[in-house]
């Protein structure tokens, strides 16, 4: 899908993508341990790659965090 391919490039086109993947996985999959490992992947490029601007890498490892700690949450309530 062009979200895959999207989020196997680098920039900030590809964070944007994996979070588009991890809601579909989230929401309409119900793949909490795909979701999460799409996180904890964006979560990781974003920390790697000096190149994005600060202010853009702040705002979407807020959002990534966020995300999750929630799927965590379910993920909790699904064992």
């Amino acid at each position: 899908t062009l979200w895959k391919e999207l989020a196997s490039d680098e920039g900030p086109e590809a964070v944007v993508a994996l979070e588009e993947l991890a809601m579909v996985l989230e929401h309409r999959e119900r793949d909490y341990h795909g979701a999460a490992e799409l996180c904890r992947r964006a979560l990781s490029r974003l920390e790697e790659d000096q190149r994005l601007p600060y202010g853009f890498r702040r705002r979407w490892q807020g959002a990534f965090n966020h995300r999750r700690l929630r799927l965590e949450r379910k993920l909790g309530r699904a064992v």
